[in-house]
Formats: C-alpha cells, structure tokens, sequence
C-alpha cells in the first residue's frame, strides 16, 4: 500500500487499490521476501530498521507495524540494525526462538536445515525465549547458540559472523564442512567436503567477490 517497488533500481509503481484495515488478515498484510542460495539483499523496514537478508533465507515482514509491537519471522541469516523504539519492543521470530529487543544490532543464524541456531549480539540487550522455555538475556560479544535443546553462550569478535554484509567470511578455527555449506549457499555451487578433512580447522579471510 502506498508504496513502490524497486528493481535493479528501474521504479515500477504499484497498481493494486489498498486492501481496508478491517479487512485485511495476517496474510494479506505480510511480505515474504525470499532470497534463493547465490544471491543477498538489505530492506529498509516501515519502523527505520535495517535488515541485511543471507542467500536462502526467507522472511516475513509487514507492510507496517503496528502500534503495540513490531515483529518479523525468519528462516535463514540475516543482520539487523534496529530501529529504537522503547515503545514498540522489536521481535525477531525463528522456529526455534523468539528474541524481543529494544534497539540493537545482531546477527541471527537459523537455517532450517542446520542442526543449531545462534545469535550474536553487536551493541545493545537482547532476549531470547527457546520454543521448549529457557530464558537468556545476552549482552555485546556474546554468542548464544541453541542446539538439542541446550544454550552455550560465549564471547566472540561479533565481526567473525557478520562480515559476510560486507562481502567477506572471517573465518577463526572454522571446520571446513561449515565452510564448505556456507560457501555452497553464498555462490549456489554444490561444495562438499571428503569425510577425512571435513573436521579440520582454517582461520583467516576469503573476499565474496561476485
């Protein structure tokens, strides 16, 4: 509604009449932006915020927020820079998680077909509830991860895990199979690993290049 739709930076003005309020359901007033393996994007959100979208990943939006919370769904990557409002608290709703901040920046990881999900946090508080009832605030540098039902938070360089909006993997003692799956995804090229390297360990930078 009242918006525009931006491609490859050609304008294309939406056409549809807006659908009434009191009509509209969750559906009709969700985006679903899906980003296919090979590709990554940012969006600008009705509230301000800023969310850097990973290649296969999907996420749910709204149109607008409304007046009591904002909240999004997420399968895959993304980074988020929130806007602050302490009135509107920000949720950020994976299948396994649901992490409710104020204004913040951090990363979230919760590919579906991964056997854990994490968040980093940059700047700022977050909270996260698990889908089976733990609790856990974390603070700047930690990394929650969530994995069989258990949490194991630790301090991190938060730049480690989301150098990728910059179009480079920092990489510190990282398995090559993780590597291999996050390369796979990021160029949409099958990269599979043989069983007897796939656990050693590489450190350094590799540059996205296009």
């Amino acid at each position: 509604d009242k918006g525009t739709i931006h491609i490859k930076d050609e304008e294309v003005t939406t056409t549809n009449n807006p659908v009434p309020k009191e009509e509209q359901s969750f559906a009709t007033n969700t985006n679903i932006l899906k980003v296919p393996m090979g590709s990554h994007t940012k969006i600008l959100l009705s509230d301000g915020s800023k969310v850097w979208v990973n290649s296969e990943t999907v996420l749910h939006f709204p149109t607008v927020f409304d007046s009591a919370h904002r909240t999004i769904f997420a399968d895959g990557e993304i980074y988020l820079a929130v806007a602050k409002d302490e009135s509107r608290p920000f949720y950020v709703q994976t299948s396994q998680m649901n992490i409710r901040v104020l204004g913040t920046s951090f990363n979230v990881t919760a590919y579906k077909d991964d056997s854990n999900q994490s968040v980093v946090l940059k700047e700022g508080l977050v909270e996260i509830n698990t889908s089976n009832g733990i609790k856990q605030n974390i603070r700047p540098n930690d990394r929650l991860v969530l994995e069989n039902n258990q949490i194991n938070i630790s301090k991190v360089d938060p730049y480690n895990y989301i150098s990728w909006i910059d179009g480079v993997f920092i990489l510190d003692k990282q398995p090559l199979k993780n590597i291999a799956q996050r390369l796979s995804r990021y160029y949409k090229v099958n990269i599979i690993c043989a069983p007897e390297v796939e656990n050693y360990k590489s450190t350094g930078k590799l540059v996205l290049f296009e």
